[in-house]
């Protein structure tokens, strides 16, 4: 499989299957005792082949997409990517110093060409989020993220047409106000470490189909957003909120991997 359609591939994967509950991916990774640990560090199918394609290259960053995140991401990502490419130059070096070590007989040589592998930068801190970084306890910090902005009221039929039986028992009615922005943001940026520090797109996608899941059946619970009452203000619906994670995470991904 081409690079060119590796991130297209990967975005697709969280579209499809998403819309069924506990579907085969859901608990994918959980059945052996692990989850997306095994992951960390590790590229995709896709990488691996761009890596093998051009290697020894670490691709530019995209100036209109730094431009559009925000400074504290753009900074980290930038610092990311230098640690990248001090990386690389240090392989490279190590390679060509392992040339020199098999050639050479004396013990000395290849403990010096050993200490010139050892060294270099130390390695990036992974990404968190409220200082959770397993992908089985983010699920769940997911699922009560969503479920926490379902707002349950009684209603009567004078007040709410869904009650039809108001003179037996009030109607409980459900209204989404939303998540909040700011922790949109937050877990936007989150996304945008793992996918370009730890290059775990099978992480991402499982995370943001549970997301997707969590919203869809959601919506299935809540009233039409128009019949809100006053008091439940809806800065940004949950369906704007994946719509923007998704951008953010699809433009990187083809930035990295390819697509259209």
């Amino acid at each position: 499989r081409g690079k060119d359609q590796a991130g297209t591939d990967w975005c697709a994967g969280v579209v499809t299957g998403g819309t069924s509950r506990g579907g085969p991916d859901e608990g994918r990774g959980d059945a052996n005792g692990r989850d997306g640990r095994h992951n960390a560090g590790h590229t995709s199918h896709a990488g691996k082949e761009e890596a093998g394609h051009d290697a020894g290259q670490i691709p530019d960053l995209d100036p209109e997409f730094l431009a559009a995140l925000p400074p504290d991401i753009r900074a980290e990502l930038e610092s990311a990517h230098r640690l990248e490419v001090m990386k690389n130059r240090q392989r490279q070096a190590d390679l060509a110093a392992e040339a020199k070590t098999r050639q050479a007989a004396a013990a000395g040589s290849y403990y010096a060409g050993r200490s010139i592998r050892e060294s270099g930068p130390p390695p990036p801190e992974r990404p968190t989020l409220m200082g959770m970084r397993e992908t089985s306890e983010l699920r769940v910090m997911l699922v009560e993220w969503v479920q926490s902005t379902l707002i349950k009221e009684e209603e009567t039929a004078a007040n709410d047409m869904q009650c039809t039986d108001a003179s037996i028992r009030p109607c409980v009615v459900f209204y989404d106000e939303g998540p909040n922005p700011d922790d949109v943001q937050s877990f936007s940026n989150f996304i945008v470490r793992v996918i370009y520090m730890e290059r775990d797109l099978d992480r991402v996608r499982l995370l943001l189909r549970c997301l997707k899941r969590k919203v869809e059946e959601n919506e299935r619970q809540a009233s039409p957003a128009h019949s809100n009452p006053k008091h439940v203000r809806v800065l940004m619906s949950w369906q704007e909120a994946l719509e923007r994670i998704m951008d953010v995470a699809q433009r990187l991904v083809f930035k990295l991997y390819g697509g259209s």
